[in-house]
């Protein structure tokens, strides 16, 4: 499978537009090769995703599905454009969500914030005290970011010195 950023922008434009034409001219591109772009997509994809047969066209319920996940993808490479150019210019900024478990949150908070607000101020850090389950939900549902938990440490048999230990 090999849909372009391109194709999903056509395609985009098309759901919104319902138009081949009025798409074809928001994405600067002429009719033709917005209607072969998207006619690639769906064949690449093996779906059809344009009812065609429809005046004016809408999507199939395929077509849906897809639009939905086009827009995020569209919206995570906007997102992931910003940061390169943020990063080329040495520069971080954005939300950082971050889970910590609250027997810790008192002990860790205190040395970290300061050290992260030095480090990264424009980035807003949102810090939220929760159970070690709900911050795995929250990690594979995208609402947190990160978290900071507690870890077991051994000692080697060879050496006295810990052979894991945090990092502030």
């Amino acid at each position: 499978m090999n849909v372009q950023l391109a194709q999903l922008k056509y395609f985009l434009a098309l759901a919104h537009t319902k138009n081949y034409s009025t798409a074809a001219e928001q994405c600067n591109v002429s009719q033709p090769a917005l209607s072969m772009a998207i006619r690639k997509m769906e064949e690449e994809l093996d779906l059809i995703l344009i009812d065609r047969k429809s005046n004016p066209i809408s999507l199939t319920e395929k077509g849906e599905v897809l639009a939905a996940q086009a827009i995020k993808i569209l919206d995570e490479m906007t997102i992931m454009e910003k940061l390169a150019s943020d990063l080329h210019e040495d520069k971080l900024n954005g939300t950082l969500r971050v889970s910590i478990i609250p027997t810790l949150a008192p002990y860790i908070i205190p040395v970290f914030l300061p050290r992260f607000i030095r480090d990264f101020p424009d980035i807003e850090l949102i810090v939220e005290e929760a159970t070690t389950k709900s911050i795995l939900q929250k990690l594979k549902s995208s609402e947190t970011d990160g978290f900071m938990r507690s870890f077991w440490f051994f000692r080697s048999r060879k050496s006295t010195r810990p052979t894991c230990f945090p990092k502030i």
